[in-house]
């Protein structure tokens, strides 16, 4: 359905609106997405670096996504040397209480797709780090090469990204969480986002 803009006294129709875009929401039992329009993409609105395009039907459910989304996006690198893409969740935000009451631990994976021309991934690692200000632990950081998955497959791909843990008794602090690749300063590009997924588990032990 359409949404119809009224922008004078007599509330006459204008122009054609689109209605909103979600950024985040809830998905199957135990998934939360967070697409790449909901993520902090350093220079991601300079189409110079990255280019925006909408998830087909198909790649909606390739992914596990509500193919009723299907006006979600996913962002194209185009070339970059600094390569950073985060999310902070308030977790003392009413929505993340909602979401994630009865749950303990949550696992991040990355939904991410290589172009047959991607370049500049060979050798580098891209760094994936989740900071938890909630919880004393140093957090978690892994360097990961991503040459192998560009070349495993041609499709959507999830990568592991860490996990965090929050208490069952309260749920307050922030969480951060991204994946950079900053140190090299070389140029790469030919990767897609299409955000991630959180998979929530009930019980703060792995399964």
């Amino acid at each position: 359905m359409s949404h119809r803009k009224r922008d004078d006294e007599r509330g006459e129709p204008s122009q054609e609106v689109a209605p909103p875009v979600p950024n985040e929401w809830s998905g199957e039992e135990g998934r939360y997405h967070i697409m790449a329009r909901g993520m902090n993409i350093s220079w991601g609105d300079d189409d110079r670096f990255w280019k925006w395009h909408p998830l087909s039907v198909a790649e909606l459910r390739e992914l596990s996504i509500d193919p009723e989304n299907r006006l979600c996006e996913y962002a194209e690198l185009n070339q970059v040397s600094w390569l950073e893409a985060t999310k902070t969740l308030d977790l003392d935000h009413e929505k993340y209480k909602k979401v994630f009451d009865g749950y303990q631990a949550f696992e991040i994976l990355y939904n991410i797709k290589f172009k047959v021309d991607a370049f500049g991934w060979h050798g580098v690692p891209v760094t994936f780090q989740v900071n938890n200000t909630q919880t004393q632990d140093e957090g978690y950081t892994k360097d990961e090469k991503l040459e192998s998955y560009r070349k495993r497959t041609s499709g959507w791909q999830q990568i592991h990204g860490g996990e965090f843990k929050i208490p069952k008794t309260e749920k307050k602090g922030k969480v951060k969480f991204g994946m950079y690749e900053i140190k090299s300063q070389r140029w790469k590009g030919g990767i897609l986002l299409a955000g991630v997924t959180l998979k929530l588990r009930k019980s703060a032990t792995t399964d």
